[in-house]
């Protein structure tokens, strides 16, 4: 995620083809979001811009094509939320 704190990552495959959100609201910590290919070699996208713990992103996602998504504790530790729901 590009934070200096720890992260946490989650191997997430979508269910259908669609347009999916991710969302880090209600997090206890400031993060920083991330969504990569599943290899983990490509960033499809990153945001860490909202105020703390409100990250979100909204991006398409096909079915059976694996992400990985990232939060990262952008120089804290503690608890965070992920929410991952379709549109």
């Amino acid at each position: 995620g590009g934070g200096s704190g720890p992260e946490r990552r989650c191997l997430w495959t979508p269910p259908d083809d669609g347009f999916y959100f991710f969302a880090t609201t209600g997090s206890a910590i400031d993060t920083v979001l991330a969504v990569y290919e599943g290899d983990c070699t490509t960033e499809l996208a990153c945001d860490d811009q909202a105020s703390a713990g409100a990250e979100r992103i909204v991006r398409e996602a096909f079915a059976n094509e694996p992400l990985m998504i990232v939060v990262d504790g952008n120089g804290a530790a503690g608890n965070f939320s992920l929410s991952i729901g379709a549109i």
